[in-house]
């Protein structure tokens, strides 16, 4: 079995000495300055971290972001160290900030259901739910009602788990709804099973619930 501790003490070393360059080369002096404090002590690194990649981001030019955000998206999905997953889910939260802000930056283009998934990996779950609610409101309601479930009954939220359930429900009767037109002989058989499915995943969800 191969140890993969050395592995992820060398890509949090490696990310260490990413954050102190980022801070050497912002146009920002301020952050300049702490350039080399950081780099004799390491959690400055990590708390300036952010704020520095934002700097540079925005004096990057858009090849330039588009391969640093692939790179970004390699160490998301490789066997990184949960504090490394941390930290730059900690950079996706600040960027989006800085957007709600009237900052100068997009935001960081990371696929939603990415970074939630990511927040699930490392147990944070109120931004896990954060996005999966956008990833809900932005039309993939089917897929992630079931996390948006889970996720509430992690957070202690057994209302707010019972409010997606009964907005799936809805969701699924409008749906269901749609297909049914006058000319339908069989309107009212139809309706009795589109009733039926609705029951049988309201109970699937309930089952969740109570798990």
């Amino acid at each position: 079995m191969i140890d993969r501790q050395p592995l992820k003490c060398a890509s949090t070393l490696l990310l260490v000495r990413f954050s102190i360059q980022l801070l050497r080369e912002a146009p920002s002096p301020a952050l300049r300055a702490c350039a080399e404090l950081a780099q004799a002590y390491s959690p400055l690194a990590r708390e300036l971290f952010s704020a520095a990649f934002v700097c540079c981001w925005t004096e990057l030019n858009e090849q330039y972001r588009s391969n640093l955000v692939f790179s970004l998206e390699t160490v998301y999905s490789a066997d990184a160290s949960l504090e490394i997953l941390q930290l730059l889910l900690n950079l996706a939260e600040f960027m989006e900030h800085d957007v709600d802000l009237g900052g100068t930056n997009s935001g960081l283009p990371i696929n939603i259901s990415v970074l939630a998934d990511l927040a699930l990996k490392c147990r944070a779950y109120s931004k896990a739910l954060h996005y999966k609610e956008r990833e809900y409101i932005n039309g993939r309601s089917g897929s992630c009602v079931e996390q948006l479930i889970d996720i509430n009954k992690k957070l202690d939220l057994p209302e707010a788990a019972l409010g997606v359930l009964k907005a799936a429900k809805i969701e699924i009767e409008r749906q269901g709804g749609q297909t049914l037109t006058p000319s339908h002989n069989h309107a009212d058989s139809r309706d009795g099973r589109i009733h039926f499915n609705i029951n049988n995943i309201t109970q699937f969800f309930l089952s969740k619930m109570c798990n």
